[in-house]
């Protein structure tokens, strides 16, 4: 292959020449400097680190590898750049001997400087550290198909599957599906305990950037061949995998080793496995809880069920065998999260609705078909806190903010707490208790005060159990309106209870009331409950709902929200309170049929969007990033989704665009509801970030004052605080910042 061409079909990979490379390297110097933590020199065990200049020398060529970090809800370590300059030999020895040279004269004209001699030294160790050149070997070895197999000996002694499975792992050089090498395929029959097991050579990278992951190293590729469309069709025959469910242990979207598969027989032009029945074993499992994100991988699943033959280092045949294991395990088995810890269903549990709500599966799992349950708000209170208390008042960043203001109004109430402690526990222990995965979250344990505070169980909480107590002290003070309204209003001075027991489907699910009496139910929840659906208005959200629903059992329901508008100061690096208010909606429930529900209802980024392709047909990708502050890649995400909802019917890209917005689009709006008027020069990427210039009664009166074209982009803005408000916008008022 021409070393022009060679590795292009990675965008990551550069070829520079010898000396562009050596320069931009200054020699390997700081790679050869053992003080300096910013260049290392790669081995076989290097785990890459974000923000260093890995160097690697071959007999062949010069590489540089860099890895940078995203930075987003969660910070990640990504591939940022491969740089490669082939050796021929003499050049590049030429170009080091030049640069000694040159030093050691500037260090003759510079004799007390104490730095040229480190670099002398530096760059001759550098030198000497380059490895005798060699041309490539081209001698490939073909070997037969079968030379491949290997009989493991582990069959399976499992019948009950009506299916044939076999089990596909891969290896490979990133995460990258049609952008980094596949280095080894594996497939494992466990009915005959068969398995196939290759490797294949580098194509896209010019070394292998995973050996601290799975062990392999470029000697064991060398001398290896690329797959064949002959080997693909031996291998469907020999594993009969046109009539066979091919399973694989892969998490994001569960298609990574298919994938990774079919793009390279794309690249080689082979044939057949694209149209085959793939299965993610993963699939099996529930969604991992919160604060257990990445932790639900095959490694810890098998030790959570006691699989042996887990290794450090993972190989494609060794991960076949455990997959298969594992799918043994869990196949058609009801499981589920409690917290962290994982849990195999029985009929005879009662779930309680906020794990039906966190939990969709145990629907299915318990033979339910629950509707959505609907909350129409009708608002009975509002309550804003005065600003002179602002600044004293935060919202943690746990779910202890919710825990501590119920415990303040229970205490102002005087409610009456019931003891539900036994029952939960005997409930709980019907289930199969299966294991425990890490969580990266803490709980806090805390002793509850008849005064509305709470007292730290550990001292090492302490500071901020202080804080959460003075913060609930200010917020008693300022809330006894509040208080005096539940009290009168809603419970009409009855006896109020907390945590009491509602049972419900047939004694199939309970649940647990914040607050409730004989005649009214009050659930409490410190974010905005509020939603907005094209087709209903304004709702509660069906997930507050479906708990009401459950609670009120034919009782009057309210719910109260405690609402913190905030903004993040760049300045001081934190949140500011702008506002903190109470709203108390008493609520009507409906049930709505789902297939009604869960139709594909555009949100106000698509309606930005749909608008932007429907005045300007021509527009590229490059400009709607720019007019929106959205990436390419987001964008057409979200194109893609308005395609097959058929708001969108022909796709443009971003070198020819041809947008046709389809009729069933139509913008939503109220021309009597206020608009607001945003600097587009300030917009944060959500439209509700932007910088307020102006309001305007409607929609009419603010495009006759500003005298827009025809066209211009006025959009139900769905902010948490004013779900009806407007958000205006005009390119060509704007056009000259997007050119």
């Amino acid at each position: 292959m021409n070393k022009k061409t060679k590795y292009s079909k990675d965008n990551k990979v550069s070829i520079l020449s010898l000396e562009d490379f050596l320069k931009n390297s200054s020699y390997l110097t700081s790679a050869s400097n053992i003080e300096d933590y910013t260049s290392k020199y790669w081995t076989p065990t290097t785990k890459p680190e974000e923000f260093v200049l890995y160097y690697k020398i071959t007999s062949e060529m010069f590489i540089c590898i860099y890895y940078a970090e995203s930075f987003g809800s969660f910070s990640k370590k990504y591939l940022e750049s491969i740089e490669v300059a082939y050796r021929d030999g003499k050049t590049e020895y030429e170009l080091f001997d030049k640069q000694i040279a040159h030093l050691e004269e500037e260090a003759r004209k510079h004799k007390y400087s104490k730095l040229i001699p480190k670099e002398i030294e530096l760059t001759k160790k550098a030198k000497g550290m380059i490895p005798k050149f060699e041309l490539p070997k081209n001698d490939i070895k073909i070997k037969p198909f079968d030379s491949y197999l290997i009989d493991t000996g582990l069959k399976t002694e499992t019948t009950r599957f009506s299916k044939k499975y076999v089990v596909l792992d891969v290896e490979t050089n990133g995460l990258r599906r049609a952008s980094d090498d596949l280095l080894t395929i594996s497939i494992y029959d466990p009915f005959s305990g068969i398995a196939y097991n290759r490797f294949l050579p580098l194509d896209l990278q010019p070394l292998i950037l995973t050996s601290y992951i799975n062990g392999i190293t470029e000697d064991q590729i060398t001398d290896c061949a690329h797959l064949t469309q002959d080997e693909i069709d031996w291998l469907i025959k020999k594993f009969d995998l046109k009539n066979t469910v091919i399973l694989s242990y892969s998490g994001g979207d569960g298609k990574f080793d298919s994938e990774f598969v079919i793009n390279y027989c794309k690249r080689n032009k082979l044939k057949g496995f694209e149209s085959l029945e793939y299965q993610n074993i993963k699939s099996c499992f529930p969604a991992a809880p919160f604060g257990c994100e990445g932790e639900l991988s095959k490694d810890n699943l098998c030790r959570i069920f006691k699989i042996e033959g887990v290794k450090e280092i993972h190989s494609g045949l060794n991960d076949c065998i455990l997959e298969w294991k594992l799918f043994e395990k869990v196949a058609e088995k009801p499981l589920f999260f409690i917290d962290n810890a994982l849990y195999c269903y029985n009929q005879e549990y009662i779930i309680p609705v906020s794990y039906l709500i966190k939990h969709p599966e145990l629907e299915e799992h318990a033979g339910l078909n629950i509707p959505v349950y609907l909350g129409l708000p009708k608002l009975v209170y509002t309550y804003n806190f005065p600003e002179t208390v602002l600044h004293k008042v935060k919202k943690f960043p746990t779910n202890i903010t919710g825990v501590a203001i119920e415990h303040l109004i229970n205490s102002m109430l005087k409610v009456h707490k019931q003891n539900n402690t036994n029952f939960l526990a005997n409930n709980k222990q019907k289930l199969e208790f299966l294991g425990v995965l890490g969580n990266k979250t803490e709980s806090i344990p805390v002793m509850t005060n008849s005064d509305g505070t709470f007292t730290s169980v550990n001292e090492k909480n302490a500071k901020i159990i202080d804080e959460v107590n003075s913060v609930n002290k200010t917020i008693m003070k300022e809330i006894t309106p509040v208080i005096d309204f539940i009290n009168n209003s809603i419970f009409k001075n009855d006896y109020v209870m907390s945590q009491e027991l509602v049972f419900g489907e047939n004694n199939k699910i309970l649940a647990l009331c914040d607050l409730s009496s004989e005649n009214a139910v009050l659930e409490i929840k410190t974010f905005n409950v509020l939603i907005y659906k094209a087709r209903y208005g304004a709702c509660i959200s069906p997930k507050v709902s479906m708990q009401l629903y459950y609670e009120s059992n034919g009782r009057k329901p309210y719910v109260l929200q405690m609402v913190f508008d905030k903004h993040f100061d760049f300045n001081i690096g934190q949140n500011v309170l702008d506002g903190l208010r109470i709203d108390i909606y008493e609520v009507k429930i409906q049930k709505i049929d789902k297939s009604t529900y869960y139709e594909y209802v555009l949100c106000n980024a698509d309606r930005v969007l749909l608008e932007l392709l429907k005045f300007f047909p021509e527009a590229s990708l490059s400009l709607i990033e720019r007019i929106t502050g959205k990436r390419k890649k987001e964008i057409s995400k979200q194109i893609k989704i308005l395609v097959a909802n058929k708001y969108v019917e022909n796709i443009g890209t971003s070198r020819k665009a041809n947008w046709i917005v389809s009729n069933k689009y139509s913008l939503i709006y109220d021309e009597n509801k206020n608009v607001y008027l945003y600097d587009p020069n300030k917009y944060d990427r959500h439209l509700r970030g932007s910088t307020m210039i102006k309001e305007y009664s409607s929609i009419k009166s603010a495009s006759k004052e500003l005298n827009l074209p025809e066209g211009f982009i006025a959009i139900a803005c769905e902010t948490e605080e004013r779900y009806h408000t407007q958000y205006l916008f005009s390119y060509e008022k704007n056009k000259k910042n997007y050119r």
